[in-house]
């Protein structure tokens, strides 16, 4: 995983404070990884920072397995995952409170503003396969339930990205997404691969200081999900040329077809190529794009599969759907899909159980060209300015919660819809979803209704509500 003496004498990370060197990261990473144990599992919460990113590549590069997490993690939920998976390290910011008051793990070492803890009780688990990253699925609600990525889906997803979009050495990105979400991971593994600069920052899109880095650094590649695209939007960022821009690929969810269409016509007046692309966490983020040539031509289309990637359509029996323009399940193949899900510490050894193939729920057809529009989605999850979020997941958090009352979640044009059936509990349930999900709170909105509609068997009846809101 990575040649970083092919590129020493480049700048791999700056935040405009500090530049860290290829040659920085073949030293850091050796002096880190030397006072870890080797196959042990480490549980890192990440931020946009030098540290962060430098302790999250030290690991990969070496070989030692992670458990990536968002830092802003609840406790609650934290100490729930560790005591699922029982890691033998866990790597966060100095400024994170985790180890105060806390008699299961202690301060091994410090690396910048960042620290390893160790537990305190012997730990002989061994990761005994190619595990390397393990990842959430939703990236919103801190669940246990992860993905197994493996050294070989993350080598065949970076070397993919980099063939169809042609990234090279000159490529300068940016951090606009955060390094616990796997497109964020993927931004980082492809321009590390080819030896690039990667501006490091944590500041958002809207604040000015974000813009004033992206002109000083000359960054000319931006990747984003549909809520950093509608950003821009409303920043008017697609009525005048950025000079220093060359790239644009938006992945996360889909963006509406008039934005499309607004983003086709800057990008062919200023000459900028911008890529839509399609994935999952359990494909190592990537399983379509959108060659930019056709952006104009395939609005609303997500595209061919990525190089090395197959893509069929199946029905409801699992047979293949030859004809075009019929609607069926995306099932794809390809190296960069994920060896399984992980539930627990017991889950992480077991075999490749997908074996290069995955059925996403995603509902699709292909027209006479080859290309994919999705349709719909067989199971409840829904893409939140960037976020998979398991809708299910937040209704029984509800319900567990406020167990004398009844909850319907469902999904509508970037909204979280929660239907209640008693009144006096607003406030309660958005502090809760507050405190124990990643989700900004404006993206709920509580519905009251006199009762929740169910179907014969009793449950919610989401078509009903659907058609309510």
């Amino acid at each position: 995983m990575w040649n970083f003496y092919k590129f020493k004498s480049n700048v791999a990370l700056s935040d405009g404070n500090e530049d860290v060197y290829y040659s920085d990261l073949i030293k850091y990473s050796k002096k880190i990884v030397n006072k870890l144990r080797k196959k042990s599992l480490t549980v890192i919460l990440v931020n946009n920072s030098i540290s962060s990113l430098v302790c999250y590549i030290s690991l990969l590069k070496k070989r030692f397995p992670i458990l990536i997490l968002d830092e802003r993690v609840s406790k609650k939920n934290l100490n729930k995952i560790i005591k699922l998976y029982e890691p033998e390290n866990i790597c966060l910011s100095t400024h994170n409170s985790y180890l105060k008051n806390n008699n299961n793990f202690k301060l091994n070492f410090f690396f910048k503003n960042f620290q390893f803890l160790k537990t305190i009780k012997k730990n002989n688990f061994k990761v005994k396969n190619n595990l390397s990253v393990l990842a959430t699925t939703s990236g919103s609600t801190g669940s246990a339930k992860l993905v197994r990525q493996s050294y070989d889906n993350i080598q065949s997803n970076t070397y993919s990205i980099i063939k169809y979009l042609k990234i090279k050495y000159d490529n300068v990105t940016i951090t606009s997404l955060p390094l616990s979400y796997t497109f964020g991971m993927s931004v980082i593994n492809t321009h590390l691969e080819i030896g690039s600069k990667i501006i490091v920052t944590n500041k958002s899109i809207i604040e000015k200081k974000f813009w004033e880095i992206f002109s000083k650094e000359q960054v000319n590649t931006v990747y984003g999900v549909p809520y950093t695209f509608e950003i821009l939007n409303k920043l008017n960022f697609f009525s005048r040329d950025a000079k220093n821009l060359k790239l644009l690929a938006q992945a996360g969810g889909k963006i509406s077809e008039n934005l499309q269409k607004k983003i086709s016509t800057y990008a062919k007046k200023y000459q900028k190529l911008f890529f839509i692309m399609y994935g999952q966490a359990e494909a190592t983020t990537r399983i379509s794009y959108l060659p930019y040539k056709k952006f104009d031509k395939k609005i609303g289309s997500i595209g061919i599969p990525i190089p090395g990637g197959k893509i069929r359509l199946v029905d409801e029996k699992r047979r293949v759907i030859k004809n075009s323009n019929k609607i069926g399940e995306i099932v794809y193949e390809g190296k960069n899909v994920c060896m399984g899900y992980a539930l627990d510490k017991d889950d992480i050894n077991k075999k490749n159980e997908w074996r290069n193939r995955i059925y996403t729920g995603d509902l699709a057809k292909r027209d006479r060209e080859g290309y994919y529009y999705i349709v719909g989605r067989k199971k409840r999850f829904s893409k939140i300015y960037g976020l998979s979020v398991n809708l299910d997941e937040i209704e029984n958090l509800l319900k567990s919660k406020f167990n004398n009352y009844n909850f319907a979640v469902i999904s509508k044009k970037n909204k979280i819809q929660i239907f209640l059936n008693a009144i006096g509990i607003n406030d309660s349930v958005i502090n809760f979803l507050k405190r124990n999900t990643l989700i900004h709170i404006n993206s709920y909105e509580i519905i009251l209704v006199k009762e929740i509609p169910t179907l014969s068997n009793g449950k919610n009846n989401y078509k009903v509500l659907s058609d309510y809101s």
